[in-house]
């Protein structure tokens, strides 16, 4: 394939993932700001000439993305499988309104006991992260698959005109 073909196929096909991605976003019901974390850079030549598109989430911006993707804590599908410990930063103990819970269950290490305004206070609590929602992995295959096709159907075309009479097949 020319090159002006690899590129506009580039292009599009991270559009493509770019957008269902962001359905999935959607349906998921995951944080927006992922979308709004998301960039597609320029087309680039790699260190061996090759044409390549990156698509990339600003985990500064977006700093759930990947747990979302992999899940975390307790659910980590990668990584160590554990519990987040929360500590207080700037008070000396954590506060929350609890429902269904009453200041008279017993303390310990992490319990403290009940605060005002029917608060319960702790030294520090478990968070057990989030489940694996994946949205990125799923678009990718999507996109894949319709590559494949793309890709196969401008592969024969080349083959059938000759390298400098590409007609552009599209599905």
């Amino acid at each position: 394939m020319n090159n002006s073909l690899v590129y506009s196929i580039l292009v599009e096909t991270a559009g493509k993932f770019v957008e269902r991605m962001f359905g999935l976003i959607d349906t998921l019901r995951l944080p927006r700001v992922i979308k709004k974390a998301t960039s597609v850079g320029e087309v680039e030549l790699n260190e061996t000439g090759k044409q390549r598109i990156d698509v990339t989430i600003d985990i500064d911006v977006a700093p759930m993305a990947r747990a979302f993707e992999f899940g975390s804590g307790i659910h980590a599908t990668r990584g160590e499988a554990m519990a987040y410990v929360i500590s207080p930063k700037k008070k000396e103990a954590l506060a929350f309104i609890w429902p269904g819970r009453t200041a008279n269950f017993p303390r310990g290490r992490k319990y403290i006991g009940g605060g005002s305004g029917g608060k319960l206070l702790f030294n520090y609590v478990e968070h057990p992260g989030v489940e694996q929602r994946p949205y990125i992995a799923p678009a990718i295959q999507r996109v894949l698959d319709d590559l494949d096709e793309t890709i196969s159907k401008n592969i024969n075309a080349e083959i059938i005109l000759g390298p400098d009479e590409i007609i552009e097949v599209r599905t």
